[in-house]
């Protein structure tokens, strides 16, 4: 059933300028508790709130509601409890219903024109892999536990995997750096080499606890925190080192890698700008669990969302710290384009360990050269370039390092 809902009601806030530490408060959205954030790749912030779904597009000073949740009565009503944005620009929201029972029902929604109409969708991705494929996670009842439910058509239609397999819910879906995906349990990893058609428990027993949240990191390093603290894993899953000691239910990654968990204990924050291998704290702007979303924005601020409906943003971009602290590359290196697929713009980074003269060159699927990124000498460093492909065809290509003799190439694909 196609359920059309109209909204687009605009509220707008002045920047509250009221400094806590480091931090700025953006005045409170009054729309309850922030249940989720998401940042799009033009920089835009959603918020997923017990009143509804809300959009700003200039860093949370002014307000869009896109989907509102009403109230049904004394007993029952909507909350807008997950926001997940696709490269194309699909916003896709899921919605509690809590019934007259106070039993609660899943409801997800699919906007394509940014938020104007709806769609009824049978369910709220949290994953787009680099072939489009999205995959969510479905309850299949208190005694048979939680499945996986992927989809090849942007949400039209679900297959159903992994039936009864997560017990304990998920802490997450990720596409490691080779393309396989893994699936966490919160104590168990699951495995997928074939798109998530078929999957193979790869670890039980994660931690004496709950592990609440997994993620990708650089250079090939997952990152997974709960509990019992921070760990890491540099061989794609089989093995993880503690990096980090403490409860930690909130973890996210900016564009460079940097790495920020936070505590639900105290409030405070922790960014590892080298894989997990030292912390600097930073003092939240609320304690406990009050601060329950964080993200960061496109400029590198952190964003940390309250259940008081209020939206603070670190003053200080994690990008510059990055690059205050890195050590000098130990050897020429061509990272992944991010983000991949992308439309129409993605970002390239790469280090040379030495003064040397540099080429990025861009090449379609027949060999031709279709662009020309980077033509200079460059010294000793790691480097970051844009490639803006408004005028190329979606489709397969390759960017090419070029240094001191030396040559890296890797695959981007543009759909558009």
């Amino acid at each position: 059933m196609k359920t059309i809902i109209r909204f687009l009601v605009v509220s707008s806030f002045v920047l509250a300028q009221i400094s806590i530490a480091q931090w700025v408060q953006l005045d409170s959205l009054k729309a309850g508790a922030i249940n989720a954030l998401a940042v799009s790749s033009t920089g835009s912030i959603y918020a997923a709130t017990d009143s509804g779904l809300q959009m700003s597009t200039d860093q949370g000073i002014f307000w869009t509601t896109l989907l509102r949740c009403g109230t049904l009565s004394e007993f029952g009503g909507f909350c807008s409890w997950k926001v997940f944005l696709t490269f194309s620009g699909t916003i896709f929201t899921e919605l509690i219903l809590e019934n007259f029972d106070r039993s609660p029902s899943l409801l997800s929604f699919r906007s394509t024109d940014n938020g104007i109409t709806w769609d009824s969708i049978a369910y709220c991705p949290i994953l787009a892999d680099s072939h489009g494929d999205m995959y969510s996670i479905y309850f299949e009842g208190f005694e048979l536990g939680y499945g996986l439910a992927r989809s090849t058509n942007n949400g039209n239609s679900w297959s159903y995997e992994l039936h009864h397999s997560f017990d304990h819910g998920t802490g997450g879906i990720i596409e490691d750096s080779t393309g396989d995906l893994i699936a966490l349990d919160h104590r168990s990893l699951y495995r997928s080499t074939d798109r998530g058609i078929t999957w193979n428990k790869i670890r039980d027993g994660f931690t004496k606890y709950y592990v609440q949240k997994i993620l990708a990191g650089r250079n090939g390093y997952l990152f997974a925190a709960g509990d019992e603290g921070v760990f890491r894993s540099t061989d794609l899953g089989v093995t993880w080192t503690k990096t980090k000691s403490g409860m930690f239910w909130w973890m996210v990654t900016n564009s460079v890698g940097d790495l920020v968990v936070a505590s639900p204990d105290t409030g405070n924050i922790s960014l590892s700008t080298d894989n997990g291998e030292s912390w600097r704290s930073i003092e939240g702007p609320v304690e406990g669990d009050n601060g329950r979303q964080i993200a960061f924005d496109k400029n590198g601020y952190l964003l940390i969302g309250t259940r008081d409906g209020i939206l603070y943003r670190n003053d200080l971009s994690t990008l510059g710290i990055s690059k205050d602290v890195e050590q000098l590359p130990k050897g020429y290196d061509l990272d992944q384009n991010y983000p991949n697929p992308f439309n129409p713009v993605t970002t390239i980074d790469y280090a040379i360990p030495q003064h040397s003269d540099v080429k990025v060159k861009i090449f379609d699927l027949l060999g031709r050269e279709v662009a020309v990124l980077v033509n200079e000498s460059k010294g000793a460093g790691k480097y970051s370039v844009q490639w803006d492909a408004s005028a190329m065809p979606s489709g397969i290509y390759f960017y090419r390092l070029e240094a001191n003799g030396r040559r890296e190439i890797k695959k981007a694909i543009l759909m558009k």
